[in-house]
């Protein structure tokens, strides 16, 4: 496994608590999306939604 790591610096580990999910996180983090970037608007097109979501996460 160290070797494989060794040669591969760009893979990371990160600790998850047992008593959380990878999908509790992503459902957390489409929270706060929807609370900071598009509640309450009004969009035009599926496009539309999906740009104002990506300036989101640029921004």
């Amino acid at each position: 496994m160290k070797a494989w790591l060794a040669k591969n610096p760009h893979v990371h580990f990160h600790f998850t608590p047992v008593g959380s999910s990878w999908l509790r996180q992503i459902e957390i983090w489409f929270g706060i999306i929807t609370w900071q970037s598009i509640h309450r608007g009004t969009f035009s097109s599926a496009n539309v939604l999906a740009k104002q979501i990506r300036d989101y996460i640029n921004s």
